[in-house]
Parts: structure tokens; C-alpha cells; sequence
């Protein structure tokens, strides 16, 4: 997505599971599954281990990027089983959850000491319906050059294609990688860096598959095949601090193109988009009205005059340290209406391989009542310790609530919103 991916950065951070648009991570088989039906037992020199060929949760990782794939994962039957590490079969991970609910560890990669740890709470419903869309994106296999002109004094580029974009800042050969095979669509905006988060011209090119390394042309903003963006007003109701506008484009709901983002928070009054002219009836513009803890999205086909409203403060969460040979923590609070979707709480520091993000629905939590706790994985085979905080340390938490609806259609509309602090 915005595809406004993934993070928990200050939009997309508090919409994790959307594109978006969050987070990349597979799922594993079980590596110890007791008597599941369909599952024979293995003898190697380590421990014995179990390996299940039949399972009601299923993701193939065989296409998703080594970076992604997890190097540790456990699962959870229920809400009070214990953690059961995972693993792999030929990066295709089946299990089984027989009870309502269930959770999911995993301890994602990363070099020179970094990754972090990502646990899901879902339904049996949600997670025997999971994707490997949902934790990884497979990358494109394809490079495509092109020249760009028509850029002008403090102007730059943005150009989107299959999943990959550049930014050129002068007149030039540029390059496109890691492009999705198969048919897509161009998106090129021109920038003026003196006129932050609009655009003054667009070009879209329509069903492109050009093969490996192969030219796109040129890509010229002063030429007949760029068009003049619509210009529209932007009406913020009940921001209480300065916003960040955030503008993408989507073509089909599934690929995404950057069309413009206000570097620092501002009071912006006017958005731009791609004009009527260029677009198709699956087209949507997206766009994103961004605090520091609150934020909105919708989703609409035609750009014109827009009033977004932010939706309430969260309330803040009591935080309860538990018991651990890491630093554990506890939120429970009571979600607004609005928020009654996902929540979702990342503690730690930002960049460290110790921090934990948790994911859980409202399905799984069944309620307005939340609690969110982060699980004691240190019993589980595998698990170490050192992945996590250590139990002394102080931490840093951001606690999001988000809801709304589900896709890209006219008038779909995603809020959210967070509340921070520092446990001792």
C-alpha cells in the first residue's frame, strides 16, 4: 500500500495491518504439535520435533525476500496455552488453531544486531484467512531506465511503477527496480521544493510491461502527455496541532503512487491530485490528515473540495509491568467507538533489536475493554531473552487504537489514534 507503508510511522504506524501496508512477516509450521490430526512425528539428533503437513492456518513465504522470513517463531492455541516454536517446511508454514482465538511470535531478522519482535493476537476466523500478502511483500524481479526532462529551478520528481519509484531531482536518466512483473500503470509528479505538498503536473501512462532492463522512454513534464493537478481545498475539522497532509494515488486498489507529502507538520489549505482527464473508474486518491497522535484517511475517486475530521483523543492506558525475565508490559484501557478495530503497542526504542510491537483485534479481545499484554515466550524452545527489554531497563511505548472501514472505495474512511509514555 500506500501504499502509506508500513510503521508506525506517524500515519501508517497506527495502521499496521492495512498495506498496508505493515508488516512483513511469515508465518511458520509447528515444530512440536502434539497429536494434531494430519501431523507424524520426526526423530532427528536434536530433540524430537513434529512436522505438520495438514494445518487450518496456511502461508507460503517461498516468494517473499530473505529479509522478511522470520528466524524465530511460536504460536499460540487459545488465549492461556503455552508458546509453541515453528518452523518451516520448504518456506510454506501450515498449523493448526482449534480454539477461538490465538497468538502469533515472531522474531524478525535484521543485520548488525538489529530486528525486533512482532506478536499477533487474532481470531481463528482472521488467521485462518491470513495471506502471505498480509506479512511479506514479494519483490519485483524488474529494472527499468528512462530519461526525465522538464524539470525547472527547485523542482523534483516522484515516479512510481510496480511497486517501485524514483525521485529525480534534475534533468536525466533515472532508474526503476524491483518492479513487479506483469502489467502496470505510471504515476510521474512534478514538485516545487518551494511549494511543499502540492504538484504542478502529472503524467500517467497506462498498462506498461516492458521487459527486464528494458526503457520507459521519456518522461517529459513540459511535453502534451503531462496535464495540469487538481487543485482542491482542504477543511480540517477538530485539529488541536499542526498536520501533516499526506496525498497518494491508487490505481485498482492495489498498487500505490506517492503524489505529495508536507515535509513538517504545517496548517496546509489546499490539496492536489491527479485531474479527471487521466484517470480510470478504479482510481482513488488517498489522503491522509496526520498529528502527532491522531490521524484520518479516506479514500475518493474524484479530487475536489474535502472536509476531513480527526476522531477523539485516546484515552490514556494503564501500563502494568509483569513478571518476567524481560521487561513485560501490560495496556488496559477502554477504546472510543471509533477505535474499535485493531490496537496495537510497540515498546522499546525506536531502532532497537530489544523493542516488541503487538497486534490485536477486536475479535480476538471481543470488547470495548482492552488488555494487551506481551506474552512470556521465555518457556518456548528457541526464544531468547536478549531479544527483549531487559527487566531493569526503562522503556518508551506508543499505544494505537484504529478503525473504520476496510478498503479503498469511495468515502472509505480510516482513523486512528495514539497515546505515549515511558515506564520505569
Amino acid at each position: 500500500m500506500i501504499s502509506f507503508n508500513s510503521k508506525w510511522r506517524s500515519f501508517a504506524s497506527d495502521r499496521m495491518l492495512r498495506s498496508s501496508r505493515v508488516l512483513a512477516t511469515c508465518l511458520a509450521v509447528i515444530l512440536a504439535c502434539g497429536g494434531i490430526a494430519g501431523c507424524s512425528k520426526k526423530s532427528f539428533k536434536k530433540p524430537a520435533t513434529t512436522e505438520c503437513n495438514t494445518g487450518n492456518v496456511v502461508v507460503d513465504c517461498s516468494s517473499c525476500p530473505a529479509a522478511t522470513k522470520p528466524v524465530w517463531l511460536a504460536f499460540q492455541d487459545g488465549t492461556s496455552s503455552a508458546w509453541t516454536q515453528v518452523v518451516p517446511t520448504n518456506d510454506v508454514y501450515r498449523f493448526n488453531i482449534t480454539q477461538a482465538n490465538g497468538g502469533i511470535a515472531v522474531r524478525r531478522p535484521g543485520g548488525a544486531g538489529t530486528g525486533y519482535t512482532q506478536v499477533f493476537f487474532f481470531s481463528r476466523a482472521e488467521l485462518t484467512a491470513l495471506t502471505s500478502a498480509f506479512f511479506c511483500t514479494a519483490a519485483g524481479s524488474k529494472t527499468n531506465t528512462g530519461t526525465v526532462a522538464g524539470l525547472e529551478a527547485n523542482n523534483i520528481a516522484v515516479i512510481s511503477l510496480g511497486g517501485a519509484s524514483a525521485v529525480p531531482t534534475v534533468n536525466g536518466a533515472f532508474a526503476l527496480s524491483n518492479i513487479s512483473d506483469g502489467s502496470h500503470d505510471l504515476v510521474a509528479v512534478r514538485q516545487n521544493v518551494l511549494n511543499p505538498g502540492l504538484i504542478d503536473r502529472v503524467i500517467v501512462r497506462r498498462d506498461l510491461n516492458i521487459a527486464n532492463n528494458g526503457s520507459l522512454g521519456v518522461v517529459d513534464f513540459g511535453s502534451a502527455e503531462s496535464a495540469a493537478p487538481t487543485l482542491a481545498t482542504v477543511t480540517v475539522v477538530g485539529a488541536s496541532e499542526p498536520y501533516i497532509i499526506q496525498t497518494g494515488y491508487l490505481l485498482g486498489c492495489q498498487e500505490a503512487a506517492t503524489l505529495a507529502q508536507t515535509p513538517s507538520p504545517g496548517t496546509l489549505t489546499q490539496m492536489t491530485g491527479v485531474p479527471s482527464s487521466l484517470q480510470r473508474a478504479s482510481d482513488f486518491h488517498s489522503v491522509g490528515i496526520i498529528e502527532s497522535h491522531r490521524s484520518v484517511q479516506e479514500y475518493f475517486h474524484t479530487m475536489a473540495d474535502r472536509t476531513f475530521t480527526l476522531g477523539a483523543a485516546l484515552p490514556t492506558p494503564t501500563v502494568t509491568v509483569l513478571p518476567a525475565a524481560y521487561k513485560r508490559l501490560q495496556f488496559t484501557l477502554t477504546l472510543p467507538a471509533e477505535y474499535q478495530r485493531i490496537v496495537t503497542a510497540f515498546y522499546g526504542t525506536s531502532g532497537d533489536p530489544t523493542s516488541i510491537i503487538m497486534v490485536q483485534s477486536f475479535a480476538y479481545q471481543g470488547s470495548a475493554s482492552v488488555t494487551l499484554a506481551s506474552p512470556d515466550l521465555s518457556g518456548a524452545t528457541g526464544w531468547q531473552n536478549a531479544w527483549a527489554p531487559a527487566a531493569s531497563s526503562a522503556v518508551n511505548w506508543r499505544l494505537s487504537a484504529a478503525g473504520g472501514d476496510d478498503g479503498c472505495g469511495e468515502g472509505a474512511r480510516f482513523v486512528a489514534a495514539s497515546a505515549t509514555g515511558t515506564t520505569p
